[in-house]
């Protein structure tokens, strides 16, 4: 995220906890949620912020019930809502910034219950991934986890001990299995084309033939 717009996030944001549209929203996505909102305050530019919305400019609930683990414990964001691209002109990283200081004050809240443990962490994922938001989650994923194969998606689903629990089958579907493969794999194709074109020039030039350097 550029600076600049972390700061006028930072300085000119407050994210709020929406109990008033928490069943609402639980009903929707099927599963029991709080619903956060990052709220434009004074000195927000009024022409990005959507019209008839308070004054939120992004939105995304978290699953009610958290799982308790070796780190500290797993969230899980049941949805996301943020403006259509087209609004800002290009893409501004609400939502990760929202995310991120969703993690900071529940990290401190943890830290605060369990004094005794010197390293307790949270940590937010995407309960359940489907074919509509998979490209948005293998991005995010990537960009934070550098998850890139769905060797790297086992490992983080297992290191961080959530097999059984999140549903990501739409995301798993659509990565290759091996980065590492298809790269070696591009790379040993690239050079038979070289080699193959090579061959083609050399053919092509007759005996006593002069050629131009260009």
């Amino acid at each position: 995220m550029p600076y600049l717009t972390h700061e006028l996030l930072k300085n000119c944001t407050t994210l709020w906890r929406l109990d008033n549209i928490s069943s609402l929203c639980s009903s929707l996505c099927d599963t029991d949620s709080d619903v956060y909102g990052l709220k434009a305050e004074f000195g927000f530019p009024q022409h990005l912020i959507p019209k008839d919305t308070n004054n939120y400019i992004a939105y995304f609930g978290v699953r009610k019930k958290k799982l308790n683990t070796s780190y500290g414990q797993a969230h899980f964001i049941t949805f996301y809502h943020e403006p259509k691209k087209n609004v800002y002109d290009r893409d501004l990283g609400i939502l990760e910034y929202m995310y991120n200081i969703y993690m900071d004050e529940k990290r401190l809240e943890l830290i605060e219950l369990y004094k005794e443990h010197e390293k307790v962490d949270v940590e937010l994922f995407p309960y359940k991934i489907t074919l509509e938001n998979a490209d948005y989650w293998k991005y995010t994923l990537n960009d934070d986890w550098y998850i890139a194969d769905k060797i790297d998606l086992d490992n983080l689903i297992d290191d961080y001990e959530l097999r059984g629990i999140v549903d990501w089958t739409e995301l798993y579907n659509v990565l290759p299995e091996d980065i590492d493969d298809d790269v070696t794999e591009m790379d040993e194709s690239e050079e038979e084309d070289f080699n193959l074109d090579e061959e083609e020039t050399d053919d092509d030039i007759e005996e006593g033939e002069i050629v131009d350097d260009n």
